[in-house]
């Protein structure tokens, strides 16, 4: 069986072992157009610079290879976010229209807007007082003890979440969000370094920020936390995925001649010894709710793919005027929602990234289907308030 056939017969598997959210199609309307093409030198550089913007805010999951692309003309590309039409607000928890509440977890929530993660119909958010779970009109904190130096990570069913603190000590936490319960306190040598994800087998991953950067595996059922061993040599953050049984490590980006970067994809068995599975082209990208689609970070923009249909995928279609700030966040299992800067340009990002800020209350939050690319405006800006962080991860 050859490497695709492997990994398309792992994704049918695990996404026929999901069950599948309901999507509010009411809110699913037509909008948006197709990106420009850019000479493919102009793409690669920018892409670059938006892994960097990504890698800021602490996207890590998994994405495939395509050889197929779908066609796009000039016409179809709007210049300006303005000339997308306006959409629903987010079907996911996010904050008002002037910054003060967060709203769509039950009653409107008094509190200023923070960063956000969801999936499955669990949110949490975090500020540097303590890590949340955002439902039922409140905000409810799961620990007081703040991520150091990186996002917690959340379960992609929802159920858990982990990151790594230093308050008092270096330790590693695990909540069981639904429950609030700590599941996990775990000392660690250190908390400079971050949670790359948790794979669908309740294992958490921690990437050390250091030369040969140390991989741990906590494995919340076992209660057991082990060093990944024979992985391939990597820099930090090098985990550009975390799948359903282990990880990909980049092996190298993309370039002017290459559409996606490469990654090495393995599995890891219940002793953390990594048992590789080959090289696959990968970028940053993340799952679909019910495991069935890829969205991608690519040289000529966001792929989205279907699992057991690698050969095509859709591009994003995003104002040719602008840059989005992260990668995108599934809202639904046929509907992204993209951070998205209208006066940015690549060296402003870059500039604003040494200087620690992107400007949040002057960025669009845009929706995007997956089915045709077709975007449209979700947010306006002043919703982020002064927030100097996108809104969601």
């Amino acid at each position: 069986m050859s490497l695709e056939e492997q990994l398309r017969a792992a994704l049918r598997t695990e996404a026929q072992s999901r069950e599948t959210p309901e999507v509010d199609v009411s809110a699913v309307m037509d909008g948006g157009v197709r990106r420009r093409r850019h000479d493919v030198h102009r793409r690669a550089a920018g892409a670059a610079a938006l892994s960097l913007v990504v890698a800021a805010a602490g996207v890590a999951s998994l994405s495939m290879r395509s050889s197929t692309t779908i066609p796009a003309t000039d016409d179809d590309v709007p210049a300006e976010v303005s000339e997308l039409p306006m959409g629903s607000p987010p079907q996911v928890p996010h904050c008002s229209d002037d910054g003060t509440r967060i709203v769509g977890a039950g009653a409107p929530i008094a509190s200023a807007c923070m960063t956000m993660t969801s999936h499955a119909g669990t949110t949490i958010g975090w500020d540097g007082d303590a890590v949340y779970r955002v439902a039922d009109g409140r905000l409810d904190p799961l620990s007081t003890r703040a991520q150091s130096s990186w996002a917690p990570a959340l379960s992609h069913d929802g159920r858990f979440a982990a990151w790594v603190t230093d308050s008092p000590e270096p330790a590693l936490l695990v909540y069981d969000v639904q429950t609030s319960r700590r599941l996990a306190d775990v000392p660690m040598r250190t908390s400079s370094g971050w949670t790359a994800g948790i794979d669908a087998l309740g294992r958490v991953y921690f990437l050390e920020y250091q030369p040969r950067a140390p991989i741990w595996m906590y494995d919340i059922a076992t209660r057991r936390l082990a060093r990944v061993r024979e992985a391939p040599e990597h820099g930090s953050p090098g985990i550009r995925f975390v799948s359903f049984d282990g990880f990909g490590l980049e092996r190298a980006p993309f370039n002017e001649d290459q559409v996606t970067g490469r990654s090495a994809w393995g599995s890891v068995d219940v002793q953390g010894r990594y048992q590789s599975r080959g090289e696959i082209a990968v970028g940053w990208s993340s799952w679909s709710p019910d495991f069935s689609h890829l969205v991608q970070e690519t040289a000529e923009g966001f792929w989205v793919q279907a699992a057991d249909d690698l050969d095509r995928h859709v591009t994003l279609k995003l104002p040719e005027v602008g840059l989005p700030t992260t990668n995108p966040t599934w809202e639904t299992a046929t509907t992204l929602l993209v951070t998205f800067y209208p006066r940015a340009t690549w060296d402003s990002m870059l500039d604003d990234l040494s200087q620690g800020a992107i400007s949040a209350d002057e960025t669009y939050l845009l929706r995007c289907f997956t089915t045709t690319g077709d975007c449209e405006v979700a947010l306006e800006p002043g919703y982020g308030g002064e927030m100097t962080a996108p809104m969601y991860r």
